[in-house]
């Protein structure tokens, strides 16, 4: 089942669906389309004291305010925590000696 977070104005509006597999990012002003992107592509997740939800995938970074009074939004943004770090690449591991 997909959680789902919207936040916008009058001519831009923003989307973040969580899904099993990742997040679908959707930021349109007047037009534009969404982006699937799978949790192992995730590099950094960020939660500001206002709010203010940032997720950084290679070069791009989509924001998007949320409310910690909101039921479905902390359920959202646990998911995405869940998912990314269920699906993060294990660290390197380095011989022994070298």
């Amino acid at each position: 089942m997909a959680i789902q977070i919207r936040d916008g104005g009058f001519l831009e509006n923003r989307m973040l669906t969580i899904e099993p597999r990742g997040v679908r990012v959707l930021q349109t002003v007047a037009f534009g389309r969404g982006q699937f992107v799978p949790f192992e592509q995730i590099d950094y997740v960020l939660l500001a004291g206002n709010g203010l939800l940032s997720i950084q995938y290679g070069r791009e970074v989509f924001k998007i305010q949320t409310s910690s009074l909101n039921k479905k939004h902390a359920a959202a943004i646990r998911a995405l925590l869940d998912g990314v770090q269920r699906n993060a690449a294990a660290p390197p591991v380095l011989p022994a000696g070298g």
